[in-house]
């Protein structure tokens, strides 16, 4: 996600802190996903086992329920493992 005034990568502030906590910086497979995710096309990560692939994406998923208010009930968001 490009960086911007939101925080770390474009992520919100409290899912920039919350990485940042845990993860300190992105790996280089989540720094070169990000925008793509962000922009909404479909993405395919091809790295190694380990490199955060996982994490990239469900980041993603995890800023976006942040953001958006939930409307109605049901599921927001389906995440299937492994990709």
């Amino acid at each position: 996600m490009p960086r911007d005034a939101e925080g770390r990568d474009g992520f919100l502030p409290v899912v920039a802190s919350w990485f940042r906590a845990t993860f300190g910086e992105p790996t280089p497979p989540q720094a070169r996903g990000w925008p793509a995710i962000a922009s909404g096309r479909n993405t395919l990560i091809s790295a190694p086992t380990g490199s955060g692939k996982t994490l990239a994406a469900f980041l993603a998923c995890l800023d976006h329920l942040w953001r958006v208010p939930r409307r109605t009930r049901g599921a927001r968001v389906l995440y299937v493992s492994p990709l």
